[in-house]
């Protein structure tokens, strides 16, 4: 051996090593193997960041969009908006439920996920699948035409104009802000469903997670 080691010399260490081990020594120096010990680990250090407090900003990121007139971000649209009335008056109970989400919602939902909100819903005369309901904005494109139908989904509907487009989506109709705010509905893509409120109390629109 090159620096004066012999095989017995390592197996007599390993056997020190051991009985120190079995001792409860060293321990300090074992890692926990096993993927149950790596996600508490895990799991420890992603609480501790979220306790942290932000750090000082450093820059300041403005950012202009433009798009089409359905999502409201064009200049015309944006000026519209900005003329409309606000409201001043103060707040006054009514007789709707406050919308809240708890864990009774979470049955039957992965505890680890990242899905959309693709919903299924009747538009016009039709059910259409694999609609994203979602305040996200979507891909910013030329559209064919516009057309006005009828929503209806547990008993609230809803005109809406839908812009025509010509080219492959994962999605067969996308129902953004215009149709939130129109219905009043909140969204949560953690609990995969979203609530509106109704005559009778809060209807649930159940996501698809399975499709999303």
């Amino acid at each position: 051996m090159d620096i004066g080691h012999t095989t017995d010399d390592y197996f007599t260490l390993r056997k020190e090593v051991a009985y120190l081990l079995k001792s409860g020594y060293l321990k300090d120096l074992i890692r926990t193997k096993g993927r149950n010990g790596d996600q508490s680990k895990k799991n420890q250090e992603q609480k501790q960041d979220r306790n942290l407090p932000p750090p000082p900003p450093i820059y300041e990121v403005k950012f202009i969009s433009g798009g089409s007139e359905i999502c409201g971000l064009t200049s015309s649209a944006a000026k519209k908006i900005a003329r409309m009335p606000r409201t001043t008056s103060p707040c006054k109970p009514d007789h709707v439920p406050s919308i809240t989400f708890s864990d009774c919602d979470l049955v039957g939902i992965p505890n680890v996920h990242h899905d959309g909100m693709v919903i299924s819903m009747q538009i016009g005369t039709a059910i259409v699948r694999r609609i994203l309901g979602s305040v996200e904005k979507p891909e910013s494109r030329s559209t064919l035409g516009e057309i006005h139908l009828p929503t209806y989904a547990e008993g609230v509907s809803s005109d809406e104009k839908f812009g025509v487009l010509d080219c492959l989506s994962s999605y067969n109709a996308i129902l953004g802000r215009q149709w939130i705010h129109n219905v009043k509905a909140v969204p949560s893509t953690y609990h995969q469903c979203i609530k509106v409120p109704a005559d009778w109390g809060i209807a649930t629109i159940k996501g698809e997670h399975k499709v999303a």
